[in-house]
């Protein structure tokens, strides 16, 4: 266990040095520390509105250390990214700044949450982004919401007196309109279950695909329905489960009110 401590503290101390990643990652740790939940902080030449430093801190883990979301095209046409569930638009900034040519349509449908993407994003005005105050769904129509003002948002059939009503758009019937989509991210908070089976059709347009899979503690699993469907499709895919747990098997622990949350990487082989 000691010998386990003094490896992971001695390769932090090495990847500080090394990776100019992990000290970003470790500075904006510190800011984050001293700010508020509802601040600004600055990332890249952005100051960016937050709605919960604990959930911006993984996001730019994931996005900025890990890099969750870089991929390759196979043409060299301007990029096409839908990014569903785009939050405050840390995913689309990073988007943005690493693939020079691309159009980044995002979808969050908080309206509060929404108006800080919009902050973020300069309000939209680039040409190069387009906000979209809507939930991705089977149908067009106003759906119920249960907001949390963060990151866990969500599409709910349950009646609750904080639920608001979102608009939601046939996002199947959005997808028709492009001949290519180079990166499709999902994290819609368990919509995923109706949104991947509706777009199963649509799928042989796009080259690469993220899903955030969340299952919630008494519902029957789903994740093989979703897989069969990227199988079908030609992708090949990897997971990653957002957390380790000890005793996994006898574990009651929850993820973040979930019973599994799993991140799927597909892409089509070339």
């Amino acid at each position: 266990m000691l010998r386990g401590f003094f490896l992971f503290f001695f390769s932090g101390i090495a990847k500080f040095f090394v990776q100019k990643r992990y000290r970003s990652l470790f500075f904006l740790a510190i800011r984050l520390v001293v700010s508020g939940n509802n601040g600004r902080i600055k990332i890249d030449n952005t100051r960016f509105l937050i709605n919960d430093k604990l959930g911006l801190f993984w996001q730019y883990y994931e996005i900025f250390y890990r890099e969750y979301y870089r991929f390759e095209s196979s043409s060299d046409k301007p990029k096409i990214i839908v990014d569903c569930g785009a939050n405050i638009g840390l995913s689309a900034h990073w988007f943005l700044r690493e693939y020079s040519d691309a159009k980044v349509y995002c979808f969050e449908p908080d309206p509060i949450v929404f108006a800080k993407l919009s902050n973020n994003l300069n309000s939209g005005s680039s040409s190069r982004v387009q906000l979209l105050n809507d939930a991705v769904y089977t149908r067009e129509g106003v759906l119920s919401f249960q907001p949390d003002g963060k990151d866990g948002g969500m599409l709910t059939d349950g009646i609750n007196k904080n639920n608001i009503r979102v608009k939601a758009i046939d996002f199947s019937s959005f997808l028709s309109t492009f001949e290519k989509v180079d990166m499709l991210k999902i994290d819609i908070e368990g919509a995923e279950k109706v949104l991947i089976p509706h777009i199963a059709n649509k799928l042989y347009k796009v080259e690469n695909l993220f899903i955030e899979y969340h299952q919630r503690e008494n519902e029957e699993p789903f994740l093989a329905s979703i897989l069969n469907v990227l199988e079908q499709a030609g992708f090949f895919y990897r997971l990653e489960s957002v957390v380790k747990l000890q005793n996994p098997i006898s574990s009651k622990k929850m993820i973040n009110g979930y019973y599994l949350q799993a991140n799927i990487f597909a892409t089509k082989k070339r």
